[in-house]
């Protein structure tokens, strides 16, 4: 899952709580994103040391994952309602899901259990 938001809006910190329930960060600040297969593959850049910013702390060393399909896009902002229409993200000609929420506490549970339930 790839998580977009303003600068300040709370993806490190998702990032962090999804990491404590089980995934595995691909990559902080800058991904690269391959869409040349038949799925559109999430990578850290080479030479990027395998660390993350954890706001207030400082900078943490983390296992990173190998190049891994993308299965969504989480946008950290304003939702847009309690149960929101599809909506859809084109990213190099792969059409993605695309997921609003407002940063929360339970938004690190609550993707987690998207994803598995996708």
């Amino acid at each position: 899952m790839l998580l977009l938001g303003a600068s300040g809006s709370g993806k490190s910190g998702v990032a962090a709580q999804m990491i404590c329930l089980g995934a595995t960060l691909i990559s902080d600040d800058l991904t690269l994103l391959d869409g040349r297969g038949g799925e559109i593959l999430a990578m850290r850049p080479e030479g990027s040391a395998p660390e993350m910013e954890l706001r207030g702390l400082g900078i943490v060393r983390v296992d990173t994952a190998v190049p891994t399909p993308l299965a969504a896009v989480l946008f950290l902002g304003p939702g847009t309602g309690r149960l929101p229409e599809a909506e859809h993200l084109d990213l190099a000609g792969h059409v993605l899901p695309l997921l609003r929420h407002p940063p929360a506490p339970d938004l690190a549970p609550k993707a987690m259990l998207w994803l598995r339930g996708r």
